[in-house]
């Protein structure tokens, strides 16, 4: 939450010793880092917002973490309306009303809970709309994060396309080969020259059932027996029938 006081620290073990080092993948770090490797932020905000590492250039070799994406939501702050803000306006009268917007992108999820079966394929579909152009876009499923046009079996991450609505375009999601360990919470990630914004999914997998298959195998079980009982009368009453002719005689 914007305002907060955030604290990150980047701890390096290693021998020989080695300095830990924050970079930032857009730009300088806005805070300097103490001598212990924490990066303070003493009152947040969405200038600081981004993917941060951690590093060291040891003397085997420069060497990272994975990145921390550190997303910065706004403060809730109350309402409160100017002096002389209220519109007198009569029945059947026609009003101006202007809406002010901060400019950061808004990201809608179109399918925000999806089922999926395991083994067969899904597709996640996310609306964004910015009056600026989107400077990243990006979706987190699982460990893997992926940009428009990125494929990392089984996801592909498609490029964006415009709609029919001015500043807005649709990014999607498809996982080829849906597994279990899909299952649970997929983000969608906007940022533009404003601020950042997302949209969750929930992505649920099932296993597919087996009842058809069980069914199948029973019914052909039971037609099966019945034909083998079939069988077996048919030839018992021919040996009766065989029998009884045999004493005629």
């Amino acid at each position: 939450m914007e305002r907060m006081k955030v604290s990150l620290r980047c701890e390096v073990d290693a021998n020989p010793p080695s300095e830990p080092v924050w970079v930032k993948d857009d730009g300088p770090l806005s805070v300097q880092q103490d001598k212990l490797g924490y990066l303070n932020f003493t009152s947040i905000g969405h200038e600081h917002a981004g993917w941060y590492r951690c590093t060291t250039n040891h003397e085997f070799g420069t060497f990272a973490s994975f990145g921390y994406f550190l997303n910065v939501r706004t403060l809730d702050l109350p309402v409160s309306t100017a002096s002389g803000s209220n519109i007198p306006a009569g029945l059947g009268q026609s009003v101006n009303l202007k809406c002010i917007s901060d400019g950061r992108p808004e990201v809608t999820a179109v399918n925000k809970s999806l089922m999926a079966i395991a083994g067969r394929s899904a597709l996640l579909a996310g609306q964004l709309c910015s009056t600026q152009k989107p400077l990243r876009v990006l979706w987190i499923v699982r460990r893997f994060v992926l940009r428009p046009g990125d494929i990392q079996h089984p996801y592909i991450a498609y490029n964006l396309t415009e709609t029919e609505i001015p500043n807005c375009y649709m990014s999607g999601l498809e996982l080829r080969r849906v597994e279990v360990e899909d299952s649970g919470e997929v983000l969608l990630i906007v940022k533009n020259v404003n601020g950042i914004a997302d949209a969750h999914f929930l992505l649920n997998i099932t296993q597919a059932s087996s009842f058809s298959s069980s069914s199948s195998a029973s019914s052909s079980l039971d037609f099966s027996m019945y034909y083998l009982v079939a069988f077996i009368s048919t030839f018992c009453l021919s040996w009766l029938q065989h029998s009884l002719i045999l004493e005629f005689r």
